[in-house]
């Protein structure tokens, strides 16, 4: 059993973030504003304390080895621990400094949080927000792991050791180019949009599995023509005529607000959800955290206001169509 506790340093596990984050030593180094020759020479030094290889290394490539996979979630566990403590005492002049680090799906990263984001960094100019995006069932994880201190994601299982709070609803529409043969119909059965050709995203991401959900209830199969990443990428094929998709209204208001896109009216659409914002229960937030928290709760409140009024605009207008 190694002794860690005399054998390595705080500082050859911060390194060992660095090069396992950026997976290059030469950026590592960047990032620590040290030299790279340093940055090998502590990783060497903390695997020989180790015995074990955390790294794969070769001219061309960095990666973690299965031993350096386990050991970086610990690590990890533990600078952040580390951070957290040192962020919850008092500092001079009780300015609000330290980081946050916060994960979301794409659509709340990309067309709800950067409004936020630059609110919350008037408010607290010294606290650093590390948005990171990923599906709903990586922000999950990520939170229960102690990688997140919070989360906004959609509908996610009743998890005891998590705390959910209303942050906005999710309407999920059907979206087709103007000129498209169904838009203007009323109704339509999900049995028509078997002949259609759709743009998708990709496995794992909540609008997919919920297209998954239905299409597999009703025995029928999806016709996928282009399978994307982005949903920038979906809006702009749909756009341009090489089919229809399924999308968060939220995410094409510009789209439908310029008539780029209009909504088909499919039955049993649109389909209502709701995101929340997540903590962990047995969690203590830290300072920063905790501010970053209580401003979503209540400031969020008012832009999610204006994003709903403008949905309901857009609904009046449709119907005057």
């Amino acid at each position: 059993m190694v002794d860690l506790a005399e054998k390595v340093t705080l500082r050859q596990f911060v390194v060992f973030r660095a090069v396992a984050t950026e997976l290059s030593f030469s950026r590592a180094a960047l990032r620590l504003n040290t030299s790279q020759s340093t940055v090998s020479y502590a990783l060497s030094q903390l695997e020989q304390a180790l015995g074990v290889r955390l790294l794969s290394r070769s001219p061309s490539f960095v990666a973690l080895t299965p031993d350096g996979h386990g050991f970086l979630a610990q690590v990890e566990r533990l600078l952040d621990v580390l951070e957290e403590a040192g962020q919850m005492l008092p500092h001079s002049g009780g300015t609000l400094w330290g980081t946050v680090r916060f994960g979301t799906g794409p659509t709340i990263g990309t067309y709800v949080m950067p409004p936020l984001l630059a609110a919350f960094g008037q408010k607290a100019p010294h606290v650093l927000v590390e948005m990171e995006i990923a599906d709903v069932s990586q922000v999950v994880n990520r939170l229960q792991s102690g990688r997140y201190q919070i989360a906004i994601a959609g509908p996610t299982p009743n998890e005891e050791s998590l705390v959910k709070l209303p942050f906005l609803r999710n309407e999920v529409v059907i979206v087709a180019r103007p000129q498209h043969p169904l838009v203007g119909e009323k109704s339509i059965p999900l049995t028509r949009l078997a002949a259609e050709k759709f743009i998708v995203r990709e496995p794992g991401s909540g609008v997919r599995r919920i297209l998954d959900r239905l299409f597999d209830a009703e025995g029928l199969r999806i016709r996928i023509a282009m399978e994307l990443s982005y949903a920038e990428a979906v809006q702009s094929a749909v756009e341009h005529g090489l089919g229809i998709s399924i999308t968060p209204r939220i995410s094409v208001a510009a789209q439908l607000e310029t008539g780029r896109l209009s909504i088909l009216d499919v039955q049993g659409f649109p389909i209502l959800s709701r995101w929340d914002i997540l903590v962990k229960q047995a969690r203590q937030l830290s300072k920063p955290a905790q501010a970053f928290k209580d401003f979503l709760v209540s400031k969020a409140a008012e832009a999610v206001t204006g994003l709903e009024q403008q949905l309901d605009k857009q609904d009046a207008k449709t119907r005057t169509l």
